[in-house]
């Protein structure tokens, strides 16, 4: 049976419309007002040209409208390509030259970066623009074709799904081992294989409650509130708030918290935190710490206050969908030298220990991945 990624935010919407599926500085989202928000601009791109599988680009901070936007791109039965602020316009102009993308929605503060990655880009056909925000419409080249004003003429109900588990849902840039922006394509099955495996190794529950700290809109937090494999509310809050929640253990938003979920605790490593029995932050609450994304990763200063916490390593390259490997930390390390291993292999995963060659040797490892993403 097919089962496609925003499908779970619209069995949810059915199911509980009034529940919190997002917060954000202080705003909440229903999983019904996110659903009604993305099936009108689900519509909107319908209308403006999208057809099934085209690339759409998303340049705009963590924000309760990224994801509106990429639920709304997926309902359009398209794929979504996320585009960090915090990049350099040159390294954005190359993505969107690589995408070929026939749309890019955007928001938040990204007006002149706009404008200098569309003077950058060389492009076969020049975007559609559309700007989601209540904000003034940035002048760009080409204009902008739609704005946040426009959902509200579109259904608040999500058109019929032609894609199968089988059509990509995005593509997540990497730089890799060159240092240029390469597309790695996404599945909707390898998202879905990955969250039941998260799931249920992590248990999460319909009250958890899951934030990232993450500079750029992430797949994780994403899913686990999109898709019917996870069921708690997506907590977020602006880059300076989530360092200072962070370094104070706090978090968004406050209260009792059952999931938490930071990431980018550190410029070099990312993770998850998560909280299962609630107490009052900011203090964190017992549970369950992910680190993912660098195999060398430590606890931080934070992590060490935390002994009610355990930690986890999640590990896997980008190709992977998210993470290849687990490994539980037994305690956390007081020599940041010491290693720590990326563990065993997720469900669907095998770990073999290769050479340039494709020949075992002791040192190396690579992933053979059911959740393998195109590119």
């Amino acid at each position: 049976m097919t089962m496609l990624l925003q499908q779970g935010v619209t069995a949810q919407a059915h199911a509980r419309p009034d529940a919190t599926a997002l917060v954000f500085k202080g705003t909440r989202l229903s999983y019904g007002a996110l659903e009604e928000a993305s099936s009108r601009l689900a519509w909107l791109l319908i209308a403006a040209g999208c057809r099934r599988g085209d690339r759409v680009a998303l340049l705009m901070p963590k924000m309760p409208t990224a994801i509106v936007a990429m639920l709304g791109v997926l309902k359009a039965d398209a794929v979504y390509v996320p585009l960090d602020p915090a990049s350099p316009p040159a390294r954005l102009a190359r993505m969107l030259q690589i995408s070929d993308c026939r749309c890019i929605l955007a928001a938040g503060p990204v007006g002149h970066l706009l404008r200098d990655v569309l003077a950058t880009a060389t492009l076969r056909e020049r975007p559609a623009i559309g700007w989601l925000d209540d904000k003034a419409v940035p002048e760009t080249d080409p204009a902008a074709a739609f704005t946040l004003r426009d959902l509200a003429a579109y259904p608040a109900t999500p058109p019929a799904a032609a894609n199968t588990d089988d059509d990509l849902a995005h593509i997540l840039f990497t730089s890799g081992s060159t240092g240029l922006p390469k597309g790695v394509m996404i599945t909707h099955a390898s998202v879905a294989h990955f969250l039941r495996w998260a799931n249920k190794y992590f248990g999460t529950a319909a009250s958890d409650r899951i934030s990232s700290i993450r500079r750029c809109i992430s797949i994780f937090p994403r899913s686990t509130s999109s898709a019917r494999f996870g069921r708690g509310r997506v907590a977020s809050g602006p880059p300076r708030a989530q360092s200072r929640a962070a370094q104070t253990g706090a978090a968004h938003p406050r209260g009792p918290a059952h999931a938490v979920v930071l990431g980018a605790l550190r410029p070099q490593s990312h993770g998850e935190i998560r909280c299962r029995r609630p107490r009052r932050l900011p203090e964190l609450a017992p549970g369950d710490v992910v680190r993912g994304g660098d195999p060398d990763a430590h606890p931080d200063p934070l992590d060490a206050t935390s002994s009610a916490c355990a930690f986890h390593n999640l590990y896997g390259p980008t190709e992977a969908t998210i993470a290849s490997s687990y490994y539980t930390v037994p305690r956390c390390p007081r020599d940041p030298r010491e290693t720590i291993p990326i563990g065993s292999a997720c469900d669907g995963e095998q770990l073999l220990v290769l050479d340039g060659r494709l020949h075992p040797v002791p040192r190396r490892t690579s992933a053979i991945s059911t959740s393998a993403a195109r590119g």
